[in-house]
């Protein structure tokens, strides 16, 4: 049976690259030796990219000069059969658009990731070890990786569908007692 192991950022180097801590008394080897293997399925998750991936120094010029660049909205009609059952019940079957916005993140004081973060990424890589997409929230980053080769597939149609169900269920749970994005002021400004 193979483990399938999420690793934190601190731990993911001594994983990939254990080698670079002869010192270390743990026989941390085996870790890489159970991934060489397959013994171990190992995933780490895409902020180490997209936020941890920014240099402590970096991160309040960086992540304050962020801002959304956002194209011209494009506006189609769509055929109300193409709309689900329900949702035609529910807003009935008059004429149904379409709005499309692209926005993109722009970061321009973003520098290339340390050669180091580059080293561990690809360290990682060359053993299987896949990248965590973020959970499908509005604003969140989408990202392309048509021959997965770097990040966990989550599938399509309904194998998708009910991951980001899942996702959601999950993320409802922990708002739900007062933490994760649900712990904020707004938060506790609606519930007075």
């Amino acid at each position: 049976m193979t483990l399938r192991v999420t690793f934190d950022t601190n731990v993911l180097d001594y994983a990939c690259r254990p080698e670079r801590y002869p010192k270390d008394p743990r026989d941390i080897g085996k870790i890489k030796r159970a991934l060489e293997n397959g013994d171990i399925e190992g995933f780490y998750s895409v902020t180490m990219l997209t936020i941890e991936g920014v240099m402590n120094r970096d991160r309040a010029k960086v992540f304050g000069d962020t801002r959304i660049d956002i194209a011209e909205e494009s506006v189609a009609p769509i055929d109300p059969m193409k709309i689900p059952q329900d949702v035609r019940e529910r807003f009935g079957d008059g004429e149904w658009e379409e709005v499309r916005v692209e926005m993109r993140a722009s970061q321009p004081g973003r520098q290339p990731l340390h050669p180091e973060v580059r080293r561990r990424v690809q360290a990682a890589k060359a053993l299987g070890i896949k990248v965590l997409k973020d959970p499908p929230r509005i604003g969140a980053y989408e990202l392309t990786d048509p021959d997965g080769d770097w990040y966990l597939d989550n599938g399509a149609g309904p194998e998708r569908s009910a991951w980001t169900t899942r996702i959601h269920e999950v993320v409802r749970a922990i708002e739900a007692r007062g933490v994760g994005m649900g712990s904020g002021e707004g938060a506790r400004t609606t519930e007075r």
